[in-house]
């Protein structure tokens, strides 16, 4: 018959899954070998760098772009495409390239300001749009019939 020290030890030897003292004693694991992780690393930072594709109600109406609702808007688009500065609503103008919401919102304060705008070149009134961004602009929008 066993002594219950030796069924002690097989129960432990056993639980611990045949690794033996070492492994029980041991204070860390063993890393893995750098090559290993730096290869995962790798292709975490490659998956995060992919964008995922949105679903098409995520994106952004075009410029003359609206839904079917019963409303009857004047389109701020004409018929080549432009957006007239005159007519534009925040939405359209923030489908306009360079123009977030603080933009969008001072084309706005400035067009009730002005009462219309004259040229496109009023835009260059608004803070923060200089040459660079008005350049970016002036293909798409348009101030009246000009």
């Amino acid at each position: 018959m066993l002594s219950k020290k030796t069924i002690v030890a097989a129960a432990f030897l056993l639980a611990v899954g045949g690794t033996g003292l070492y492994g029980v004693l041991q204070a860390t694991p063993p890393e893995p070998p750098r090559e290993a992780y730096n290869e995962e690393m790798e292709a975490l930072l490659q998956q995060e760098e992919t964008p995922s594709p949105l679903p098409v109600e995520a994106l952004p109406k075009a410029v003359g772009d609206s839904e079917d609702d019963g409303k009857k808007e004047a389109p701020a688009a004409a018929a080549d495409g432009m957006l007239d500065l005159n007519t534009a609503t925040l939405e359209q103008l923030l489908t306009l390239p360079g123009i977030g919401e603080s933009k969008g919102k001072a084309i706005l304060e400035l067009r009730s300001k002005l009462g219309a705008f004259q040229s496109v070149e009023q835009l260059k009134d608004v803070k923060g749009i200089g040459d660079k961004v008005f350049e970016k602009l002036r293909p798409f929008v348009k101030a009246g019939s000009s």
